[in-house]
């Protein structure tokens, strides 16, 4: 008996991971949200976000949209994520 809750862990320490950054996270193979940037999830809660480089353009903005006044819609734009204008409108939102 005593055998057996050794040899259980022993390989629940084997099949353990401390994940401490992103990399580790992916690298375990542990869920990855396809968010900007994305997250990777640990299973006791922890969550590790991707670094970006600092000279990234990349800017994700919500995907909402404004109705304008003749019925059409605009989404938002980046970098500053400020409604595009509507047709007609010489300024964002």
């Amino acid at each position: 008996m005593s055998a057996i809750i050794v040899l259980l862990i022993v390989a629940c320490g084997a099949t353990a991971r401390v994940v401490n950054s992103f990399e580790e996270c992916v690298a375990a193979g542990l869920p990855v949200a396809e968010s900007h940037p994305r997250k990777c999830y640990t299973p006791d809660g922890k969550h590790f976000v991707e670094a970006l480089p600092p000279d990234s353009d990349d800017v994700a903005c919500t995907m909402d949209a404004m109705q304008c006044l003749d019925g059409s819609y605009v989404s938002r734009i980046s970098p500053g994520c400020k409604f595009a204008p509507c047709p007609g409108d010489d300024k964002a939102q």
